[in-house]
């Protein structure tokens, strides 16, 4: 059995890493990539439903349910952060860590374990944790901050930035870069080691804030905006050259596989309108009766202070009331009396719930014909809207829950309804429009009001230094990268598990 490392390069474009490995620009990966190969990773329906969850069970959505770090609860009707160890099914290298060396470093938006035998780190140089830092032993901790100092976890600011705010955001992604490497290249040495993950988070976050200059709110300097324009290119060369640095330490049969689970392009997704959409659409098909949210106190304020400002008072707060603030702000003060459908949290596609009798705590619209009705309803509502001044749709397609291929016991966890923008810039906007239910104006008028210039696309990448065996036509799914470190160190798959080796 030889090593096996994964390297996570989180939301790198695949057609990015491709120009500037034919540019020369990132020789440690060019390395690898010329050992081995390359392929694509894809997703059936191009649904990306929470890779990392994925990654995480081997299995496909209708396994773990999770499509976003906040899930409904029906139960309780609000937005609950999710939990792989609610639904009893462990992260793989936590199970594979019973008979292995396992090191696990800043896997995304996941939950510490006490009985966990793998070398754990969570929250040491990321944008998307779940926990303070924390570490598995518990005694590595005050090890690690003595040989390498503090962690950095950093919270991604949503909002229109200024240019002072975006400097300090790019300054954070080479600090987050050097953290993560020198993590890395300690436990490498230091520590026992069979299987090691670990993941760069800055081309993600990077990739949000340095797509364009859309997420900014006035011009920058002429200084600045040459500075603004080349970083993203030179994130992705910091992580490669790290990448160089942590493979000097590596033993020379050890297999070497780089990931993205999905890219990253100009941001097309209208989720910031999304609840304002479904708003608009209830009120006029639910009849006389009244089918806007009756505000409550946080909802008010919801309405008065700004995105930025928000995001101040709430990143000082612990995770939980980070979370229930969140849901509150977006459904808090909801009649479900009156709401038959409404919009779940999401970041990419749209994703909406109807408040189905018997599913929901407060279910309104019974099973069979009147559930479908609404959901007609929705789905023809939310397709007639366009750019006010283009007349070009805003959504490609809207797809069924119940016409995928999903099985699982968490199936019916996952949105009823799935929303596929247009793939034109959605910071093209100054209102939507239907002829069915008037405009709906965008919030920042030609900017992205989340600041996020870039967001998430459906395909990603993966190179290895050894042959893969899956024909080069083909994608992989990102469960198949589970099935192959597994496979790789010798162990049988759980029988939960969907994905196949390609080694």
């Amino acid at each position: 059995m030889s090593k096996v490392i994964f390297i996570s390069i989180d939301a790198a474009e695949p057609s990015l890493v491709q120009q500037w490995l034919s540019d020369g620009d990132l020789p440690a990966i060019q390395s690898i990539l010329d050992q081995g190969g390359s392929r694509q990773i894809g997703y059936p329906d191009d649904l990306v439903i929470h890779p990392w969850s994925n990654f995480y069970t081997g299995g496909n959505p209708g396994l773990h349910g999770v499509y976003h770090y906040l899930l409904w609860n029906p139960s309780e009707m609000k937005s609950e952060r999710y939990n792989l160890g609610k639904i009893g099914v462990e992260p793989w290298w936590r199970v594979a860590a019973k008979n292995l060396d396992v090191i696990a470093i800043d896997m995304p938006m996941i939950h510490r374990s006490k009985n966990s035998k793998a070398t754990e780190v969570i929250g040491w140089a990321t944008h998307e944790t779940f926990e303070p830092f924390f570490t598995n032993p518990p005694e590595l901790k005050s090890e690690l901050e003595k040989h390498l100092g503090k962690s950095m976890q950093i919270s991604e600011r949503y909002g229109l930035h200024s240019e002072k705010e975006l400097l300090s955001v790019r300054e954070e992604m080479f600090r987050m870069i050097e953290h993560t490497s020198e993590m890395t290249q300690y436990l490498i040495t230091e520590k026992p080691w069979d299987l090691f993950l670990v993941a760069f988070h800055s081309i993600h976050l990077g990739g949000h804030k340095f797509w364009n200059l859309n997420g900014l709110r006035e011009q920058p300097s002429e200084r600045n905006r040459k500075l603004f324009t080349k970083t993203l290119k030179e994130i992705y060369q910091s992580v490669d050259a790290k990448i160089g640095s942590i493979l000097e330490k590596v033993p020379p049969d050890t297999t070497i596989i780089i990931g993205s689970f999905h890219g990253m392009g100009a941001s097309s997704s209208r989720v910031p309108i999304l609840p304002d959409l479904i708003s608009r659409i209830v009120s006029k098909e639910h009849g006389s009766a009244q089918s806007k949210p009756a505000l409550g106190v946080l909802s008010n304020l919801r309405n008065i202070i700004p995105l930025p400002l928000r995001h101040i008072l709430k990143k000082n707060l612990p995770f939980g009331l980070q979370d229930r603030m969140t849901s509150y702000w977006r459904l808090g003060g909801v009649d479900w009396s009156q709401t038959p459908a409404f919009a779940l949290l999401s970041d990419f596609d749209g994703y909406v719930r109807i408040n189905l009798e018997g599913r929901e705590k407060l279910g309104i619209v019974s099973a069979g014909s009147e559930y479908n009705k609404w959901m007609n309803i929705v789905t023809e509502g939310i397709m007639s809207f366009a750019d006010k001044d283009t007349g070009e749709p805003i959504v490609s397609r809207v797809i069924r829950r119940d016409t995928l291929d999903l099985t699982g016991p968490n199936t019916d966890n996952l949105p009823d309804l799935f929303i596929q923008w247009s793939d034109t810039p959605c910071a093209g906007h100054r209102a939507v429009i239907s002829s069915l239910y008037g405009e709906i104006g965008w919030h920042t008028p030609r900017k992205n009001p989340d600041g996020r210039s870039g967001n998430h696309l459906r395909k990603g990448i993966l190179i290895s230094n050894k042959k893969i065996t899956a024909p080069v036509e083909s994608e992989i799914a990102v469960q198949d990268v589970s099935a192959t470190l597994l496979a790789i160190s010798d162990l049988p798959l759980p029988d939960h598990m969907t994905g196949k080796s390609f080694h």
